[in-house]
């Protein structure tokens, strides 16, 4: 592919340890001077987009200003997720004040990383990870990224491959992205890089002893290695009337679907919790048109996690767009007759809502699939060491591919 130089900047407007953002052509491209060396790459960041200039720099990494993704700062390697992919790069000469820029006619923006496959001829056992969400995915391309050859299945009971599971609440839910956008790789993806999904499984017990996983059908599947990355499940409200139609939960595609399906006929909506995924929620249904009133114990939206000053910042933005609260309050129950038509609070007020969601999540999911208990606290204890396998150096560590072993030799240690 032929490549145009292009004079870009001026080495005099870029000191040491700092970036800058040029436009070539009408490619934006980021230019980074690091120990008296000039980088270029693509100038956004490969999750979601945002201008990396805005972020940070620091001892060779940029660090994305949104969601912190990492990159290296001279090769646009991809260091840390949530992102999956590195930028692209582009050949830089310096001559004399000037720095050259060399793209290729269709500059791409991403690039993804080089990895292995399954060789089955190579007995390097088998990797199970249960959890088909964005930690479950990264976990089986860092295996192929640090050169595991072995076979990865990844098991979900979703009816659907790995999908941006934190979008759900955000631009799907409030219609600004479409369902085929989701997925986090094409489904050849994962058939080039050997990695197996099975969709549709529902887990009934992990047998550590036996390294086995036993499924809800009775089938089995045996593992050398064992990750689980379940995720929490939703808290669900046991509340008078919470079986009334349209009290919803958003955690799964199919969830969101739902949402999306009552927003469509209704007209005010209560969201119960103000962190992140509920403020996420009330955004999205405001942009629907749907009426929206947050419900939460706390003083200010996100308390628990920024704090009263930050929180009452962004009450008043979302208040701005038309977002009401009733902030210090508990749900004591539901009315309505078949479909919800009010929330009913502590303090007696009743809100009118023919749509209501209930956000957050009451536990992990390891406790319904047999691992309980002192064998649970063991397994969190463990999450703190690093799979062998990943590159420590990027410090991708996902919370221990490990545990298993561990938890056998507990159990063999009860038994004696």
């Amino acid at each position: 592919m032929s490549e145009k130089q292009v004079a870009a900047a001026k080495l005099s407007e870029i000191k040491n340890g700092e970036m800058k953002q040029v436009s070539v052509g009408e490619t934006p491209v980021l230019l980074v001077r690091t120990d008296d060396k000039c980088h270029a790459i693509a100038a956004h960041c490969t999750h979601y987009g945002a201008p990396l200039v805005e972020g940070a720099l620091v001892e060779g990494r940029i660090i994305c200003p949104w969601h912190h993704a990492c990159f290296n700062a001279a090769t646009g390697d991809m260091l840390e997720p949530p992102t999956l992919d590195s930028l692209a790069s582009f050949p830089v000469t310096v001559e004399g004040d000037d720095i050259y820029i060399a793209l290729p006619e269709q500059p791409a923006d991403r690039r993804t990383p080089e990895m292995t496959k399954y060789d089955s001829k190579r007995n390097e056992g088998e990797i199970v990870i249960l959890g088909g969400g964005a930690a479950g995915y990264m976990a089986s391309q860092t295996l192929r990224e640090e050169g595991f050859v072995g076979r990865i299945t990844i098991v979900t009971r979703e009816d659907r491959m790995p999908y941006d599971r934190p979008n759900l609440s955000k631009d799907y839910l409030a219609g600004n992205a479409e369902p085929e956008w989701m997925p986090l790789r094409p489904d050849d993806f994962f058939e080039t890089h050997g990695i197996e999904v099975l969709r549709e499984r529902e887990v009934a017990k992990v047998d550590t002893a036996a390294k086995k996983i036993v499924f809800d059908d009775g089938e089995t599947l045996q593992y050398d290695k064992l990750l689980v990355a379940t995720g929490g499940v939703p808290r669900k409200l046991n509340l008078p009337n919470a079986d009334l139609k349209n009290i919803l939960l958003l955690r799964s595609f199919d969830n969101a679907d739902e949402i999306i399906a009552a927003a469509m006929e209704a007209k005010r909506a209560a969201i119960i919790g103000a962190s992140f995924i509920g403020m996420e929620t009330a955004a999205s249904l405001k942009q629907r048109g749907v009426a929206v009133t947050v419900i939460a114990p706390d003083k200010v939206p996100f308390e628990k996690v920024l704090g009263t000053e930050i929180g009452d910042l962004f009450r008043k933005i979302h208040e701005g767009n038309g977002v009401e609260f009733r902030l210090g309050s508990n749900v004591k129950g539901f009315e309505g007759n078949e479909i919800v038509n009010a929330v009913v609070l502590d303090t007696g007020e009743k809100i009118e809502a023919d749509l209501v969601i209930a956000i957050g999540a009451n536990e992990e999911q390891v406790t319904h699939i047999g691992v309980r208990g002192e064998m649970l606290e063991r397994l969190q204890r463990s999450r703190v060491q690093p799979l062998k396998i990943v590159d420590k150096q990027h410090q991708r560590v996902l919370r221990s591919c490990e545990y298993a072993e561990e938890l056998s030799q507990h159990e063999q240690e009860a038994a004696s």
